[in-house]
This record gives C-alpha cells, structure tokens and sequence, in this order.
C-alpha cells in the first residue's frame, strides 16, 4: 500500500480538522463576477506562484453545481463551495454567490515600501489591485516583517470606502515558515502557539 508523503510526513500523521461551525453576523455578501488579483510582495519562486494561482483558478475552473456532484475521493473545493454558500442561506439571499476569476498579478520582487511594514502599507499594497468587484490578495514573501504577525494575528482583510469607483476588498496573507515555525504548523502538526481565536494561522509556502 502506498502513502503519499508532503515535506518528509505522512498525510495520515496530519492533523484531524475540527468541523467548520458557521455564524452569520449580518455583514454583506459578495455576489456576481468577482476578480482575485494578487499583488507578491518580494521574491517568490515560480512554483510558489503556480501553488496560488492554480489554487485561485480551481474555484472557477468548473462551474459550482459540477463541483458540489463530484464524488471522487479527491482534494476537492467543493467542500469549500458548501461551506460559503450557507452564508447566503442564513441570509436568505435571493443573490447568487459569487463567481471568482484569477485577475491582474502584480510582482514587486524589490519591496518598494522596504520589508517592514505596517498595517497602513499592507492597504496602500492592496489598493494596487482592481477598484472594483475585486479581491486583492497581498502576499508577502519570507524576509518581509508585518507589524503583528505571529504575535496577534496571521493574516488580515478589510474592504476599501465606498466612492463613485466601486469598492474592493483585500486580503493580506504572510509567510510564516521562516517567521514562527511551530507556532503556524497546521494541519502537519498542532501549533504550539497561536493567537487568541485561531485555531490555526498563516502559511507555509
């Protein structure tokens, strides 16, 4: 019998998730054709950037209803599509869910804002992306310190104001293999450390 192995461990040593448990707090839902640009933050390899964008192209790459009556025993997002849709059932939305696309890639290899940075550049980052229907996913590489991260948070998101443009949200997302190994490890191993709320945090390219 075979066991497929990722980095040296076994998937059976992985950690078991939790369940996910929804709560719907009231907030707006995305709906129609939305772009996910991403905006890399220092250097990355081109296999790191196949991971993202491939992973950023699967949720699109079938429609969702093929993708929720696949039943191959497989890695699938339609796990995922299950879960994020019953935001739009505790809503009683008469919206659709939103259709996401891999947009714009902008690459910034010389860390134009220099590699510590603060919340307010992670914003200023995130407004490189589109200005409208999209989301804007910054992500920085390794050696690039966000004030924060490991310490009380893993990652962050927001939206922009609302003006005669449109509005965008973002998402950062940092690398914590270098940073707080140990403390970012799920699902190879439980994370020693993480902050308050989180049952896991950040990730390891």
């Amino acid at each position: 019998m075979f066991q497929f192995a990722i980095g040296g461990r076994s998937l059976t040593e992985l950690v078991e998730p939790q369940p996910n448990v929804i709560s719907y707090h009231k907030g707006q839902l995305l709906t129609g054709q939305i772009s996910v640009d991403l905006i890399w933050y220092g250097k990355f390899t081109s296999s790191q950037r196949a991971i993202i964008s491939d992973f950023v192209t699967s949720l699109s790459s079938s429609s969702r209803k093929e993708q929720l009556q696949e039943q191959q025993q497989k890695p699938t997002v339609a796990k995922w599509w299950e879960t994020t849709d019953k935001y739009y059932q505790l809503a009683k939305s008469t919206e659709a869910p939103p259709t996401l696309t891999l947009g714009t890639q902008i690459i910034d290899e010389s860390c134009s804002l220099g590699k510590i940075l603060s919340s307010d550049q992670i914003v200023s980052l995130a407004s490189l992306g589109g200005k409208r229907r999209s989301i804007n996913v910054v992500l920085t590489s390794e050696d690039v310190v966000v004030d924060g991260f490991c310490m009380n948070r893993c990652g962050t998101h927001g939206s922009s104001p609302r003006s005669k443009n449109g509005r965008y949200t973002y998402i950062w997302v940092g690398n914590s293999a270098t940073q707080c190994p140990g403390h970012c490890a799920w699902p190879f191993t439980s994370a020693h450390l993480r902050p308050s709320g989180f049952s896991s945090c950040g990730t390891q390219w």
